[in-house]
């Protein structure tokens, strides 16, 4: 007999893997790629690459794409309701369902399996604006600290548990092995979607570094170097930008590229950031 179960409730599947581990396989679905979500507004079939396919053969991957679809056109839609399956149900209304089930998480799922106090609610909500509105390096734990009233040691736990409920993205320095969830060098939210609902006037070069984040994690190890945005599978070293961004900050370095927004079609080391979301 071969039983399949499924839940939405990733923090209470997280807390009781230990238990199931002898018994079930556990595998996290992600969000919709980029790809998936132009796959279905299209009604174009669209193949997936591998990271190294994109990074060798970026100009001709893009040209063949971009000789099927736009992607740029879909792009807009896919950063404010692309990430959800459920956005197919009711457009207009997705923000809402969202809103509810961000909240479900925080005043329900969160207080039920961890020993979380319901007062303590509040500072969750207001870290997750925090994060919407600030930029990921300007963000000081200490400072996160005092704005959200919460110590230190309490702080790394909730983060640990809001990103095991998919509500945000922990990156840390690259550490040679060691541990390095207790002292984030970055915090992102999950996806570029939980920006409506958390704050009004995000950031270009945040939602640009999010969606980046959320299509190479599936996949990928993400870490935070000391010169560039990210540092990938600490192999790759990533710098995000604009159009114009160029490879000032990161020239010395190799196995360098810059990914740039706005670009249907890039050249040498400069990709177009779309294109890493056809990873999967």
């Amino acid at each position: 007999m071969q039983l399949i179960f499924t839940g939405s409730n990733a923090i209470a599947i997280d807390h009781a893997k230990a238990d199931l581990s002898r018994r079930a396989m556990i595998y996290r679905l992600p969000i919709f790629s980029f790809r998936e979500f132009v796959e279905l507004e299209s009604g174009t079939s669209l193949l997936s690459f591998e990271l190294k396919d994109i990074l060798d053969n970026h100009t001709t991957i893009a040209i063949d794409i971009i000789s099927q679809i736009k992607p740029l056109a879909y792009l807009k839609e896919y950063l404010e309701y692309g990430a959800y399956p459920f956005y197919r149900d009711n457009k207009e209304g997705y923000l809402q369902k969202l809103l509810m089930a961000t909240t479900q998480v925080l005043t329900t799922d969160l207080p039920a399996i961890y020993s979380i106090e319901y007062d303590k609610i509040n500072a969750l909500k207001k870290m997750m604006i925090m994060l919407c509105q600030n930029e990921p390096f300007d963000i000081n734990i200490s400072k996160l600290c005092s704005a959200v009233g919460l110590n230190q040691k309490t702080l790394y736990k909730y983060l640990t548990i809001l990103e095991a409920g998919g509500l945000i993205r922990i990156l840390g320095a690259k550490s040679n092995g060691i541990s390095i969830i207790s002292k984030p060098e970055k915090l992102y939210l999950d996806n570029s979607n939980l920006f409506n609902i958390f704050c009004d006037r995000p950031k270009d070069g945040t939602i640009r570094e999010t969606f980046f984040a959320s299509q190479l994690s599936y996949k990928h190890t993400l870490n935070y170097p000391k010169n560039g945005d990210f540092i990938i599978d600490e192999l790759f070293t990533f710098e995000v930008g604009g159009r114009g961004k160029s490879k000032k900050q990161i020239k010395d370095i190799s196995n360098a590229y810059v990914m740039a927004d706005d670009i249907e079609i890039g050249f040498e080391r400069k990709i177009p950031l779309w294109l890493f979301g056809f990873l999967y």
